[in-house]
């Protein structure tokens, strides 16, 4: 399951640091092993998506491989509307593209995950973002600290409130 979000932090191009920096945050709460093949996995995807590049483009390479990850997976025991989830904090540790989210939209729908769930989540993510631009608009502005610091501790409330709305989703069967 963790080379889907290999092939993710493709789907815009360029595999950034901040997307390497997350996927190594995200990948051990998914497998505790992570630590143990990570290297070895990050080659094989790396080797997998330069070969679907070469056959099919590189726009279509992430999909593709995606594809052939999930035929060959047990999706009964997957838990879609998770990997959907981490899939949208891995897109946005850089920027979520449009790339990224038809990517992680495609994996969704091949995972079962139901549309609107998906979009709940996506719409999750975003107000999560746009509260964050807010509070660092606030934290710049020239502002004293005791004026900001009851605005920004409620932004991080409804943040966290959102975080929560979005587990409970996930864990809902």
């Amino acid at each position: 399951m963790i080379s889907l979000l290999w092939f993710l932090a493709h789907a815009d191009g360029s595999v950034s640091d901040q997307e390497k920096t997350s996927l190594s945050q995200i990948a051990p709460l998914l497998d505790e092993a992570y630590d143990t093949y990570a290297v070895d996995l990050a080659t094989t995807c790396e080797a997998r998506m330069a070969a679907s590049a070469r056959e099919f483009g590189a726009a279509n390479a992430p999909k593709i491989e995606a594809g052939r990850t999930i035929d060959s997976m047990n999706t009964q025991e997957l838990n879609g509307k998770l990997l959907c989830w981490n899939m949208l904090a891995l897109a946005d540790s850089d920027g979520i593209d449009e790339a990224e989210l038809d990517y992680v939209r495609y994996v969704s729908e091949r995972t079962n995950v139901e549309r609107t769930v998906y979009e709940e989540l996506v719409n999750y993510r975003r107000a999560i973002d746009e509260i964050e631009f807010s509070k660092e608009g606030l934290k710049s502005s020239s502002r004293s600290y005791a004026e900001i610091e009851p605005l920004v501790s409620d932004f991080s409330d409804r943040q966290m409130k959102l975080v929560e709305a979005a587990q409970a989703l996930v864990s809902d069967k």
